[in-house]
Protein backbone atom coordinates (compact mmCIF):
# COMPACT_ATOMS: atom_id res chain seq x y z
CA UNK A 1 0.00 0.00 0.00
CA UNK A 2 2.74 2.48 0.90
CA UNK A 3 4.19 3.09 -2.62
CA UNK A 4 0.68 3.98 -3.78
CA UNK A 5 -0.32 6.09 -0.77
CA UNK A 6 0.65 9.41 -2.37
CA UNK A 7 -1.24 8.49 -5.56
CA UNK A 8 -4.30 7.71 -3.47
CA UNK A 9 -4.05 11.05 -1.66
CA UNK A 10 -3.53 13.06 -4.83
CA UNK A 11 -5.84 11.26 -7.20
CA UNK A 12 -8.77 9.70 -5.38
CA UNK A 13 -9.76 11.79 -2.40
CA UNK A 14 -13.25 10.30 -2.40
CA UNK A 15 -11.75 6.87 -1.66
CA UNK A 16 -9.31 8.02 1.03
CA UNK A 17 -11.41 6.96 3.95
CA UNK A 18 -11.39 3.35 2.78
CA UNK A 19 -7.59 3.26 2.54
CA UNK A 20 -6.05 5.73 4.96
CA UNK A 21 -6.53 4.55 8.50
CA UNK A 22 -4.50 4.71 11.66
CA UNK A 23 -2.90 1.31 11.07
CA UNK A 24 -1.92 2.11 7.47
CA UNK A 25 -0.12 5.35 8.25
CA UNK A 26 1.57 3.96 11.36
CA UNK A 27 2.79 0.91 9.45
CA UNK A 28 4.00 2.99 6.51
CA UNK A 29 5.89 5.47 8.64
CA UNK A 30 7.58 2.86 10.82
CA UNK A 31 8.29 0.14 8.28
CA UNK A 32 9.63 2.19 5.42
CA UNK A 33 11.79 4.70 7.34
CA UNK A 34 15.28 4.73 5.82
CA UNK A 35 17.17 6.24 8.74
CA UNK A 36 20.62 6.06 7.20
CA UNK A 37 19.47 8.03 4.17
CA UNK A 38 17.77 10.61 6.36
CA UNK A 39 20.95 11.21 8.34
CA UNK A 40 22.84 12.16 5.19
CA UNK A 41 20.37 14.98 4.57
CA UNK A 42 20.93 16.78 7.88
CA UNK A 43 24.54 18.00 7.78
CA UNK A 44 23.61 21.66 7.36
CA UNK A 45 20.88 21.54 10.01
CA UNK A 46 23.24 19.85 12.49
CA UNK A 47 25.86 22.52 11.83
CA UNK A 48 23.34 25.31 12.52
CA UNK A 49 22.04 23.66 15.68
CA UNK A 50 25.50 22.83 17.05
CA UNK A 51 25.25 19.10 16.38
CA UNK A 52 22.17 18.58 18.55
CA UNK A 53 19.49 18.48 15.87
CA UNK A 54 17.45 15.33 15.24
CA UNK A 55 18.13 13.34 12.09
CA UNK A 56 15.64 14.95 9.72
CA UNK A 57 16.02 15.48 5.98
CA UNK A 58 16.03 18.96 4.51
CA UNK A 59 14.64 17.86 1.15
CA UNK A 60 12.86 14.90 -0.42
CA UNK A 61 14.22 11.44 0.13
CA UNK A 62 15.55 10.06 -3.14
CA UNK A 63 12.86 8.28 -5.13
CA UNK A 64 9.92 9.63 -3.13
CA UNK A 65 7.60 12.47 -4.02
CA UNK A 66 6.54 15.24 -1.62
CA UNK A 67 3.66 13.36 -0.02
CA UNK A 68 5.60 10.12 0.37
CA UNK A 69 8.51 12.03 1.88
CA UNK A 70 6.17 13.78 4.33
CA UNK A 71 4.78 10.43 5.52
CA UNK A 72 8.25 8.87 5.52
CA UNK A 73 9.72 10.90 8.39
CA UNK A 74 10.40 9.02 11.59
CA UNK A 75 10.04 10.31 15.15
CA UNK A 76 7.72 13.20 14.28
CA UNK A 77 4.35 11.83 15.37
CA UNK A 78 2.87 10.60 12.10
CA UNK A 79 0.90 8.09 14.18
CA UNK A 80 -1.03 11.05 15.63
CA UNK A 81 -2.04 12.03 12.12
CA UNK A 82 -3.24 8.49 11.43
CA UNK A 83 -5.18 8.43 14.68
CA UNK A 84 -6.86 11.73 13.81
CA UNK A 85 -7.86 10.50 10.35
CA UNK A 86 -9.43 7.30 11.63
CA UNK A 87 -13.10 7.27 12.47
CA UNK A 88 -16.07 8.93 10.81
CA UNK A 89 -15.56 10.95 7.65
CA UNK A 90 -15.76 14.74 8.09
CA UNK A 91 -15.09 17.76 5.92
CA UNK A 92 -12.16 18.75 8.16
CA UNK A 93 -10.49 15.37 7.54
CA UNK A 94 -11.05 15.65 3.80
CA UNK A 95 -9.43 19.09 3.80
CA UNK A 96 -6.54 17.80 5.88
CA UNK A 97 -5.89 14.95 3.45
CA UNK A 98 -6.01 17.38 0.55
CA UNK A 99 -3.50 19.56 2.37
CA UNK A 100 -1.16 16.62 3.07
CA UNK A 101 -1.38 15.63 -0.60
CA UNK A 102 -0.76 19.19 -1.78
CA UNK A 103 -4.07 19.41 -3.64
CA UNK A 104 -6.18 21.66 -1.43
CA UNK A 105 -7.75 24.21 -3.84
CA UNK A 106 -6.10 27.39 -2.61
CA UNK A 107 -6.25 30.31 -5.00
CA UNK A 108 -2.62 29.80 -5.98
CA UNK A 109 -3.23 26.10 -6.67
CA UNK A 110 -6.23 26.96 -8.83
CA UNK A 111 -4.13 29.54 -10.70
CA UNK A 112 -0.92 27.56 -11.05
CA UNK A 113 -2.22 24.04 -11.65
CA UNK A 114 -5.71 24.44 -13.06
CA UNK A 115 -5.83 27.96 -14.51
CA UNK A 116 -9.13 28.55 -12.73
CA UNK A 117 -8.19 31.68 -10.79
CA UNK A 118 -7.17 34.98 -12.39
CA UNK A 119 -4.31 35.87 -10.01
CA UNK A 120 -3.78 33.16 -7.41
CA UNK A 121 -3.81 35.84 -4.72
CA UNK A 122 -5.55 36.04 -1.37
CA UNK A 123 -7.88 38.94 -0.54
CA UNK A 124 -4.94 40.51 1.30
CA UNK A 125 -2.95 40.64 -1.96
CA UNK A 126 -0.37 37.90 -1.33
CA UNK A 127 -0.22 34.54 -3.11
CA UNK A 128 -2.69 32.26 -1.35
CA UNK A 129 -0.87 29.04 -0.54
CA UNK A 130 -1.64 26.72 2.37
CA UNK A 131 1.34 28.19 4.23
CA UNK A 132 -0.12 31.66 3.74
CA UNK A 133 -3.53 30.60 5.05
CA UNK A 134 -2.21 28.77 8.08
CA UNK A 135 0.67 31.01 9.12
CA UNK A 136 0.77 34.45 7.47
CA UNK A 137 -2.49 35.92 6.21
CA UNK A 138 -3.20 39.22 8.07
CA UNK A 139 -6.95 38.73 7.66
CA UNK A 140 -6.73 35.53 9.73
CA UNK A 141 -4.44 36.90 12.42
CA UNK A 142 -7.03 36.63 15.21
CA UNK A 143 -7.91 33.07 14.21
CA UNK A 144 -4.23 32.19 14.17
CA UNK A 145 -3.65 33.66 17.64
CA UNK A 146 -6.65 31.80 19.03
CA UNK A 147 -5.46 28.47 17.59
CA UNK A 148 -2.00 29.16 19.03
CA UNK A 149 -3.46 29.84 22.47
CA UNK A 150 -5.72 26.80 22.32
CA UNK A 151 -2.80 24.44 21.70
CA UNK A 152 -0.46 26.08 24.20
CA UNK A 153 -3.16 26.25 26.88
CA UNK A 154 -3.69 22.50 26.55
CA UNK A 155 0.05 21.80 26.83
CA UNK A 156 0.46 24.00 29.92
CA UNK A 157 -2.64 22.61 31.63
CA UNK A 158 -1.26 19.10 31.14
CA UNK A 159 2.16 20.10 32.49
CA UNK A 160 0.72 21.77 35.59
CA UNK A 161 -1.60 18.82 36.19
CA UNK A 162 1.27 16.33 35.88
CA UNK A 163 3.56 18.27 38.23
CA UNK A 164 3.01 20.07 41.51
CA UNK A 165 5.95 22.43 41.97
CA UNK A 166 5.39 25.03 39.28
CA UNK A 167 3.94 28.49 39.57
CA UNK A 168 2.83 29.03 35.96
CA UNK A 169 2.68 32.58 34.58
CA UNK A 170 1.30 32.83 31.02
CA UNK A 171 2.69 35.64 28.86
CA UNK A 172 4.19 37.46 31.84
CA UNK A 173 5.97 40.63 30.74
CA UNK A 174 9.38 40.45 32.35
CA UNK A 175 9.34 44.05 33.57
CA UNK A 176 5.98 43.82 35.35
CA UNK A 177 5.40 42.84 38.96
CA UNK A 178 4.32 39.30 39.63
CA UNK A 179 0.63 38.75 40.39
CA UNK A 180 -0.29 38.44 44.05
CA UNK A 181 -1.08 34.76 43.59
CA UNK A 182 2.59 34.12 42.75
CA UNK A 183 3.76 34.49 46.33
CA UNK A 184 7.15 32.86 46.72
CA UNK A 185 8.46 34.44 49.91
CA UNK A 186 12.16 35.29 49.88
CA UNK A 187 12.60 33.81 46.42
CA UNK A 188 9.92 36.16 45.10
CA UNK A 189 11.86 39.09 46.61
CA UNK A 190 14.92 37.96 44.68
CA UNK A 191 12.80 37.83 41.54
CA UNK A 192 11.61 41.40 42.10
CA UNK A 193 15.20 42.56 42.53
CA UNK A 194 16.09 40.87 39.25
CA UNK A 195 13.12 42.47 37.53
CA UNK A 196 14.20 45.97 38.48
CA UNK A 197 17.75 45.27 37.23
CA UNK A 198 16.70 44.08 33.76
CA UNK A 199 17.58 46.35 30.82
CA UNK A 200 14.53 48.11 29.41
CA UNK A 201 14.64 46.13 26.16
CA UNK A 202 14.59 42.80 27.98
CA UNK A 203 11.94 43.94 30.44
CA UNK A 204 9.48 44.23 27.56
CA UNK A 205 9.92 40.63 26.43
CA UNK A 206 6.98 38.35 27.09
CA UNK A 207 7.62 34.62 26.75
CA UNK A 208 4.65 32.35 26.18
CA UNK A 209 5.06 30.92 29.66
CA UNK A 210 7.21 31.15 32.79
CA UNK A 211 7.39 28.15 35.10
CA UNK A 212 8.82 29.08 38.49
CA UNK A 213 9.62 26.69 41.34
CA UNK A 214 10.14 28.93 44.37
CA UNK A 215 11.35 26.16 46.67
CA UNK A 216 14.21 25.02 44.41
CA UNK A 217 14.73 28.48 42.86
CA UNK A 218 14.25 27.23 39.30
CA UNK A 219 12.75 29.14 36.39
CA UNK A 220 11.92 27.60 33.02
CA UNK A 221 11.25 29.93 30.10
CA UNK A 222 8.73 28.22 27.82
CA UNK A 223 8.03 29.27 24.25
CA UNK A 224 5.54 27.75 21.82
CA UNK A 225 5.45 27.92 18.02
CA UNK A 226 3.06 26.62 15.39
CA UNK A 227 4.70 26.17 12.01
CA UNK A 228 4.08 24.85 8.53
CA UNK A 229 5.62 21.39 8.42
CA UNK A 230 6.07 20.17 4.90
CA UNK A 231 9.61 19.62 6.19
CA UNK A 232 9.64 18.79 9.92
CA UNK A 233 13.01 20.48 10.32
CA UNK A 234 11.06 23.74 10.05
CA UNK A 235 9.88 23.08 13.61
CA UNK A 236 13.48 22.61 14.73
CA UNK A 237 14.53 25.77 12.93
CA UNK A 238 11.93 27.91 14.71
CA UNK A 239 13.16 26.56 18.05
CA UNK A 240 16.67 27.72 17.12
CA UNK A 241 15.35 31.13 16.09
CA UNK A 242 13.39 31.52 19.32
CA UNK A 243 16.44 30.50 21.38
CA UNK A 244 18.45 33.24 19.67
CA UNK A 245 15.70 35.77 20.35
CA UNK A 246 15.57 34.97 24.08
CA UNK A 247 19.26 34.22 24.67
CA UNK A 248 19.98 37.70 26.10
CA UNK A 249 17.08 37.31 28.54
CA UNK A 250 18.28 33.87 29.65
CA UNK A 251 21.78 35.22 30.20
CA UNK A 252 20.44 38.17 32.19
CA UNK A 253 18.30 35.91 34.38
CA UNK A 254 21.29 33.70 35.11
CA UNK A 255 23.36 36.78 35.96
CA UNK A 256 20.90 38.47 38.33
CA UNK A 257 19.32 35.39 39.92
CA UNK A 258 22.29 34.13 41.91
CA UNK A 259 21.85 30.54 42.97
CA UNK A 260 18.93 29.96 40.61
CA UNK A 261 18.65 27.43 37.81
CA UNK A 262 17.54 28.97 34.50
CA UNK A 263 16.26 26.58 31.81
CA UNK A 264 14.89 26.92 28.29
CA UNK A 265 11.94 24.78 27.09
CA UNK A 266 10.87 25.30 23.46
CA UNK A 267 7.76 23.58 22.10
CA UNK A 268 6.78 23.58 18.44
CA UNK A 269 4.07 21.76 16.54
CA UNK A 270 3.36 21.54 12.83
CA UNK A 271 0.17 22.53 11.05
CA UNK A 272 -0.26 18.87 10.00
CA UNK A 273 0.40 17.55 13.52
CA UNK A 274 4.19 17.23 13.35
CA UNK A 275 5.71 16.84 16.82
CA UNK A 276 9.51 16.49 16.98
CA UNK A 277 9.56 13.98 19.80
CA UNK A 278 13.23 14.51 20.64
CA UNK A 279 12.65 18.22 21.27
CA UNK A 280 9.40 17.72 23.18
CA UNK A 281 10.74 15.02 25.48
CA UNK A 282 13.77 17.19 26.32
CA UNK A 283 11.50 20.14 27.19
CA UNK A 284 9.11 17.99 29.23
CA UNK A 285 12.02 16.42 31.08
CA UNK A 286 13.34 19.90 31.95
CA UNK A 287 9.94 20.64 33.50
CA UNK A 288 9.99 17.46 35.54
CA UNK A 289 7.00 15.89 33.80
CA UNK A 290 6.83 12.13 34.53
CA UNK A 291 7.89 9.93 31.64
CA UNK A 292 4.52 8.21 31.37
CA UNK A 293 2.85 11.61 30.70
CA UNK A 294 5.03 12.56 27.74
CA UNK A 295 3.15 10.57 25.10
CA UNK A 296 -0.35 11.78 26.11
CA UNK A 297 0.82 15.42 26.15
CA UNK A 298 2.39 15.14 22.68
CA UNK A 299 -0.64 13.33 21.29
CA UNK A 300 -3.00 15.98 22.67
CA UNK A 301 -0.89 18.80 21.22
CA UNK A 302 -0.92 17.13 17.80
CA UNK A 303 -4.69 16.64 17.97
CA UNK A 304 -5.23 20.29 18.86
CA UNK A 305 -2.94 21.34 16.01
CA UNK A 306 -4.94 19.23 13.55
CA UNK A 307 -8.17 20.75 14.87
CA UNK A 308 -6.52 24.13 14.35
CA UNK A 309 -5.85 23.26 10.70
CA UNK A 310 -9.60 23.00 10.15
CA UNK A 311 -10.22 26.10 12.26
CA UNK A 312 -8.01 28.21 10.00
CA UNK A 313 -9.75 26.94 6.87
CA UNK A 314 -13.13 27.73 8.43
CA UNK A 315 -11.86 31.22 9.22
CA UNK A 316 -10.74 31.62 5.61
CA UNK A 317 -14.15 30.56 4.34
CA UNK A 318 -15.88 33.00 6.71
CA UNK A 319 -13.62 35.85 5.60
CA UNK A 320 -14.36 35.10 1.93
CA UNK A 321 -18.13 34.83 2.56
CA UNK A 322 -18.10 38.01 4.59
CA UNK A 323 -16.37 39.90 1.81
CA UNK A 324 -18.84 38.56 -0.78
CA UNK A 325 -21.81 39.58 1.39
CA UNK A 326 -20.45 43.07 1.82
CA UNK A 327 -19.88 43.41 -1.91
CA UNK A 328 -23.45 42.24 -2.58
CA UNK A 329 -24.77 44.76 -0.07
CA UNK A 330 -23.08 47.51 -2.05
CA UNK A 331 -24.79 46.49 -5.27
CA UNK A 332 -22.11 44.01 -6.29
CA UNK A 333 -19.26 46.52 -6.21
CA UNK A 334 -16.95 46.75 -3.21
CA UNK A 335 -16.43 50.28 -1.89
CA UNK A 336 -13.56 52.07 -3.59
CA UNK A 337 -12.71 54.23 -0.59
CA UNK A 338 -13.29 54.16 3.14
CA UNK A 339 -16.68 55.40 4.25
CA UNK A 340 -18.67 55.71 7.43
CA UNK A 341 -20.60 52.55 6.61
CA UNK A 342 -17.47 50.58 5.72
CA UNK A 343 -14.73 51.67 8.09
CA UNK A 344 -11.18 50.59 7.46
CA UNK A 345 -8.45 50.00 9.95
CA UNK A 346 -4.79 50.86 9.81
CA UNK A 347 -1.95 49.18 11.62
CA UNK A 348 0.68 51.06 13.56
CA UNK A 349 2.88 51.08 10.48
CA UNK A 350 0.23 52.60 8.27
CA UNK A 351 -0.70 49.44 6.37
CA UNK A 352 -4.39 49.23 5.64
CA UNK A 353 -6.10 46.01 6.66
CA UNK A 354 -9.27 44.46 5.37
CA UNK A 355 -11.99 45.57 7.82
CA UNK A 356 -13.98 42.40 7.26
CA UNK A 357 -11.80 40.11 9.32
CA UNK A 358 -12.36 36.94 11.05
CA UNK A 359 -15.11 34.66 11.94
CA UNK A 360 -13.44 32.69 14.72
CA UNK A 361 -13.85 28.94 14.62
CA UNK A 362 -16.13 27.29 17.21
CA UNK A 363 -12.97 25.73 18.60
CA UNK A 364 -12.11 29.10 20.11
CA UNK A 365 -15.49 30.81 20.28
CA UNK A 366 -16.73 34.20 19.16
CA UNK A 367 -18.24 35.45 15.95
CA UNK A 368 -17.47 38.03 13.33
CA UNK A 369 -19.12 41.46 13.41
CA UNK A 370 -22.30 41.80 11.38
CA UNK A 371 -20.99 44.31 8.88
CA UNK A 372 -24.10 44.00 6.70
CA UNK A 373 -26.24 45.23 9.58
CA UNK A 374 -23.87 48.14 10.09
CA UNK A 375 -24.13 49.03 6.40
CA UNK A 376 -27.92 48.96 6.53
Amino acid sequence: LYPHLATIVQGASHCLYRHVRKEVIETCCKRFSDRERLRKRTAELKRIAGGNAPDLPTRNVEGLNNTETFLHYDGVGREYLGRFLSGPRTEAKRHLLQSVGGIFPTNFYLFDRMRKHPTGNCQCGAAETMTHIQCWCPQLRCNRIQVHHEIWRGVCDSIVEATSQWCYLPEQEMGKRLPEAANGGAAADEWEAMRSALPSKLSKQRPDGLFIDWSSRTVVVGEFSRRMDRRPDECTEINTIKKTRYQALLDSLALHLTGWTVLWAPFSVGVHGTVIKQDWTAALAALGVPHDKWEPIMADAARRALDGHGAMLDGRRAAIDNNINISAGAGGNPPSSPSRSAPSTTTGRGRRNNPHTLNPHPLTGGRAPDTNAKRN
